[in-house]
């Protein structure tokens, strides 16, 4: 599901590849998950599912990922 939105929302996808990616090449801080690490589209895939699941232990874990999901993908919605 965040694949197709990252399709409509390329602006938000290039906001998220100047925070957390050198380029299209390596993650800037570790993604949640290993998968995650390999690039941004699966960086911002994993890290959505990540807020979904367990998102009190994001806030605290990656707390700067977390934001820009609340912010800029669910629009405040927090799980």
């Amino acid at each position: 599901m965040t694949h197709a939105w990252q399709d409509k929302n390329s602006g938000a996808m290039e906001d998220w590849k100047r925070q957390f990616w050198n380029g299209e090449s390596s993650p800037k801080t570790s993604s949640v998950s290993d998968y995650g690490n390999t690039n941004p589209y699966e960086d911002m895939s994993e890290s959505v599912k990540e807020y979904y699941l367990h998102g009190t232990q994001m806030k605290s874990s990656d707390p700067k990922r977390y934001n820009f999901i609340k912010q800029k993908i669910m629009r405040g919605k927090e799980y």
